[in-house]
């Protein structure tokens, strides 16, 4: 008669024990199973906590995490003994949470107790294997945050019975992460007393989900030199509650792009762009000479025609018409509603094209109220055109509106004409609602004049005679000329303010009633606000970039002595325009590789061991830095190739989410590391799910960070999910030592999806059987599933001459994410008891304890060589008997203990592979 044994991990579908604990596990486990005999492990008066005798640090916030937890949730605290004194202790082993390294001479102990004994945590640093039953809970682990992330799994199942008791649910589970990173981006204010409060929660989320990095760019990085005790106490915090949870700190530095925290140093190291405006001098002070044609002479839109229509517009769109009841000045203002009525886009704008002298620098700006309008983009806007056909925008702004102002708003922005000789103007809104209006008032444009002038060696000033050409000399013939006003604005450069004068010096050349053309470098702010500030960029060619940089770096590597840096290259908009750089004849990737080579070198030489990141933008061919952006706003040449030029051990954080799947792609082939960065404030788990399916199979990929710019954090538990496991979690519980006697095996497993994807599914399950060569599969036996969604099953014919083999379950989604079981051992014609064939049938030691010699008795289950092992609590050899015998046959050993010192020593007994161990008690 044939047996047949069902080796069953659930029950119809999954029982209700799972649907409230196992598959509520966030982030899924790889491979777990419920004990059939148990369901949980329940707090006692007396638990203990039993920790290797050496604790590393890590492993010490792992056991402080979990008794911190059970203090706060439960009111209950474990009380700690070491690893040797549980083992060796002849008091009843009961109620424990037990830490073993797998390491530890003593593992061999707790994983004989295993149904898979060969079972091992994965090499993957961060993977645990985690044993909870009625009495004992166990970790296994490699690494501290193993140890770490199997107390967060643990803490997750906990829960209290009808009557109130806290219980924990009794299973085993195998997991490893998909990758050792896996952060969160963050930019609080450490100065602000709540940010360490919400930091210190956001800490608590990422600490149950197991994820180990915060990202962190507060400003004051930038300054540090200007902090005084509440920060540095802020900090201390911060930093205490991040390394009680295992979380590293990854300080951003090197802010190359959005470069305000650099140019609070100096505003003057603004990479600047070149302008020359003509002044005439009268009553010693310099009055510019606008040039005639760049203006808006129906601006104040008081000129209407007999038909009702605005003039002095190259074009305006259908929905404006005059309104003389709302105005700012004069009696009419422009009013547009019912927008997408007359243009389909739902675009309200004015334009006028004017013509211009090349490199003039202007300021434009109107006034707009709005009412009940719901959406749309306003913009200032101004396109350079050479007459040939090319053009280039030359305005970049970020304004923002309320849907109803209640009164007036300003909105300016500043510009540079470049080589142009024609400027396109625009104000208004595109893309708008069809609910709503608003109103155009006093839209203007003017010369900037010698607003935020630039004064560096870099930036060089000259005033010429417009007729002679002769050459003024600062100090001598007019007086030192700087905007105060912008360096005291600690690197901001808006809003427009008035211009330093241009003020002659009675004894030098320059005489009252002279024309002179004024040469400057100003400033260029790109994504604007309404007050003309946003992204500046800082100079990559001065020698002060890089002390400043050195002083940064040396004082946040103080703070921090972080493993990660974070280099804030990104978004780099004004490059190669003035004189500093445009000496070295160099393109702008060759400058940026240079410069991020450079913040490169000051990382490793003040932090050796440290690894250095850097945001993927400006050095990808299919973002930035690509031929198709090119030119990239102000940047003046190409940016292309530059990354051919950096340093391959940089890692790069990719967050091209417009062509994700070929950017990954180009830097794996380049050589280079990568995280990814997805979310990006969409308020969903859509976009970090098509991160993680894009970077499936792509080489050296280390993790993704959470990104979010608007302070989000309401995907962190999907993000979690996707960066620790994502794609099917199995549920397989393997035969134990009598179900193995079978001669047909019936595995059995259920397979959890993607819980925020409903569209996901999996291939069927698939026994994957090993034989003679554990690295090839023998062969694969195709599960089948009995009822829809029920569980999935597959025979395994066991022949009388089939000793062992072993087997892993493996599982692929739809999605093309790979899972795979660790791999289960089968051993066949072996005793049919379900208890641990590594026990002895006897194995005793006495007198014990003893003052003088022990005798130790035992028997083997099965014939071969025996080895008995003395250690102390060290896990030092003290001594060591062998021999060989038949099973069953009794064996004794005489000790003689003269030699050992007063204590205890483990006695341990090795056959056939298994091992099991008592105490011995020397007084």
């Amino acid at each position: 008669m044939k047996t047949l044994l069902c080796i069953c991990c659930l029950v119809t579908v999954i029982s209700s024990a799972y649907s409230q604990d196992l598959t509520t596990l966030m982030p899924t486990p790889k491979a777990v199973y419920q004990y059939q005999d148990i369901e949980y492990f329940y707090l006692q008066t007396e638990q203990v906590v039993a920790v290797p005798d050496t604790v590393t640090p890590g492993v010490r916030k792992a056991v402080n995490y979990f008794q911190r937890e059970m203090r706060r949730r439960v009111q209950k605290v474990f009380t700690e003994v070491t690893l040797s004194y549980y083992v060796l202790s002849m008091q009843p082993k009961k109620y424990a949470l037990v830490f073993v390294p797998m390491s530890n001479q003593f593992a061999h102990t707790f994983t004989s107790r295993l149904l898979n004994r060969i079972e091992s945590v994965s090499a993957k640093t961060g993977s645990y294997i985690l044993d909870v039953r009625q009495s004992e809970m166990v970790i296994f682990y490699d690494s501290d945050e193993g140890a770490f992330n199997a107390v967060s799994t643990l803490l997750q199942l906990l829960s209290r019975d009808k009557f109130f008791n806290p219980q924990f649910f009794a299973c085993h589970i195998w997991d490893e992460p998909d990758y050792p990173l896996r952060w969160m981006f963050s930019q609080h204010n450490l100065l602000v007393d709540q940010s360490i409060t919400n930091l210190t929660a956001l800490a608590d989320t990422m600490a149950k989900y197991k994820l180990n990095g915060i990202q962190q760019n507060d400003y004051k990085y930038n300054i540090l030199d200007r902090m005084f005790d509440r920060y540095w106490n802020n900090v201390d915090t911060f930093k205490a509650r991040c390394a009680e949870r295992m979380i590293d700190v990854i300080p951003g530095v090197c802010g190359i792009g959005w470069s305000d925290g650099i140019l609070q140093h100096d505003p003057n190291l603004a990479e600047g762009v070149f302008t020359q405006t003509t002044y005439v001098i009268e009553s010693d002070t310099g009055r510019v000479i606008p040039d005639a044609r760049v203006v808006l002479p129906n601006g104040d839109f008081e000129t209407v025609n007999l038909q009702g229509a605005f003039t002095g517009w190259g074009f305006y769109d259908e929905s404006f018409t005059p309104d003389k009841t709302i105005f700012r000045s004069g009696k009419t203002s422009a009013h547009a509603v019912n927008i997408r009525d007359k243009n389909s886009a739902g675009n309200a704008r004015f334009q006028r094209k004017v013509q211009c002298t090349p490199y003039g620098y202007y300021v434009m700006s109107a006034y707009i109220k709005t009412n009940n309008l719901n959406g749309g983009s306003f913009n200032l806007l101004a396109i350079g055109d050479d007459g040939k056909g090319k053009s280039r925008s030359l305005t970049f702004t970020a304004l923002s509106l309320p849907a109803t102002t209640n009164g007036w708003q300003r909105v300016e922005v500043c510009f540079n004409t470049l080589e142009f000789i024609n400027v396109l103007l625009y104000c208004g809104v595109w893309d708008a609602p069809n609910i709503g209006e608003f109103w155009i008032d006093d839209f203007t444009i003017q010369p900037a004049g010698l607003t935020n002038i630039l004064r560096r060696g870099g930036t060089p000033l000259h005033i010429r005679n417009k007729n002679t050409g002769v050459e003024y000399s600062e100090f001598d013939d007019f007086a030192r000329l700087h905007d105060t006003l912008m360096e005291k604005s600690f690197g901001t450069y808006g809003p427009y303010h008035t211009a330093p004068t241009l003020r002659r010096l009675a004894n030098g050349a320059l005489r009252n009633g002279d024309s002179v053309v004024v040469s400057y470098f100003h400033p260029f702010t790109a994504v604007s606000d309404n007050q003309g500030n946003g992204s500046v960029m800082v100079c990559v060619s001065e020698d002060t970039l890089h002390s400043i940089l050195t002083d940064q770096v040396t004082r946040v590597n103080n703070l921090y002595h972080a493993k990660n840096y974070f280099m804030g290259h990104d978004e780099i908009r004004n490059m190669n325009r003035d004189s500093a750089c445009l000496q070295h004849k160099q393109s702008p990737a060759e400058l940026l590789a240079a410069n991020l080579r450079s913040c490169d070198s000051i990382i490793n030489r003040i932090a050796p061991t440290s690894q250095r990141f850097v945001w993927s933008d400006m050095f990808d061919s299919l973002h930035n830095a690509g031929p198709i952006y090119q030119p990239y706003y102000l940047v003046n040449g190409n940016l292309s190739g530059d990354w051919n030029m950096i340093p391959k051990n940089i890692t790069i954080v990719n967050w091209n989410g417009g062509e994700m799947s070929k950017s990954l792609s180009f830097f794996a082939d380049k050589g280079f590391r990568q995280v990814t960065s997805p979310y990006y404030d969409a308020g969903n788990a859509t976009g970090i799910r098509n991160w993680r399916l894009a970077q499936e199979g792509i080489y050296n990929i280390d993790g993704m960070m959470y990104t979010t710019w608007a302070a989000d954090y309401s995907q962190l538990r999907p993000f979690a999910y996707y960066a620790w496991s994502a794609g099917p979690y199995i549920f397989h519980r393997p035969p134990d030592s009598l179900e193995q006697q079978a001669t047909e095996i019936n595995l059995t497993t259920s397979v959890g999806k993607d819980p925020y994807n409903a569209k996901d599914n999996y291939y069927d399950p698939t026994i994957v059987i090993f034989k003679t060569n554990l690295s090839q599969v023998e062969r694969r036996i195709y599960m089948t599933q009995g009822i829809p969604n029920g569980p999935w099953n597959g025979s395994v014919p066991t022949p009388q001459d089939l000793d062992w083999f072993r087997y892993a379950i493996e599982v692929k989604s739809t999605n093309g994410i790979y899972r795979v079981t660790p791999m289960y051992e089968v051993w066949r014609n072996r005793t049919t008891s379900v208890e641990s064939e590594s026990e002895p049938i006897t194995f005793t030691v006495t007198p014990n304890p003893t003052e003088a010699d022990a005798t130790v008795n035992f028997s083997i289950p099965q014939s071969g060589q025996w080895t008995l092992h003395i250690t102390d609590v060290l896990g030092k050899t003290i001594a060591t008997y062998s021999g060989t015998t038949y099973a069953l046959q009794q064996q004794t050993v005489h000790l003689s203990t003269a030699q050992f010192a007063t204590g205890v020593y483990a006695v341990t007994l090795t056959n056939n592979g298994n091992t099991t161990t008592t105490v011995l008690v020397k007084e």
